[in-house]
């Protein structure tokens, strides 16, 4: 499956900020993983815009489906969905998202754990592990549960 990358009209550059994420999954799941590191910032996704399709966010939603029900990987499921039903292109947080998760995916159809696939896909598109969910879902899910997204995730959001 090709991914199709577009320029951005005005796309913010993010500072870098440290990986090495402390996470509130025990083990990690869909897109996190603790300890996990990435590239700085955006990486490759950097001032691009990307297409969803249909296939694509049907292997995303089939891969995240073997972790269960995570509320905040259904309400970035549900931002791909509007995006997708609206036919406008994605950037930032929610092309992180659903490019890690399509790369992640592929990895372990190969053979690869999830713990290989996971940091695979956040070196291939030399992505920040702060950078797989959008501030308005980590928001949410901090107000529902205090503390569940730690301060490193706003603050990396913060720093365009």
């Amino acid at each position: 499956m090709a991914i199709n990358l577009l320029p951005a009209g005005r796309v913010g550059k993010l500072a870098e900020v440290g990986a090495g994420a402390k996470g509130f999954f025990q083990g990690g799941t869909g897109a996190f993983l603790e300890g996990a590191e990435g590239g700085g910032a955006l990486g490759k996704l950097t001032d691009r815009q990307v297409n969803i399709s249909d296939k694509g966010l049907s292997i995303v939603e089939t891969h995240l489906a073997q972790f269960g029900s995570v509320p905040e990987n259904d309400l970035m499921i549900s931002r791909l969905r509007s995006a997708l039903a609206e036919g406008r292109p994605i950037d930032g947080a929610d092309a992180s998202f659903y490019i890690h998760e399509l790369s992640e995916s592929t990895m372990m159809m190969r053979g690869f754990d999830y713990s290989k696939a996971h940091q695979g896909a956040l070196n291939k598109y030399q992505v920040s592990p702060y950078s797989v969910y959008h501030p308005d879902v980590i928001n949410a899910i901090n107000a529902i549960e205090p503390g569940s997204f730690n301060p490193n995730w706003l603050k990396f959001w913060s720093r365009q």
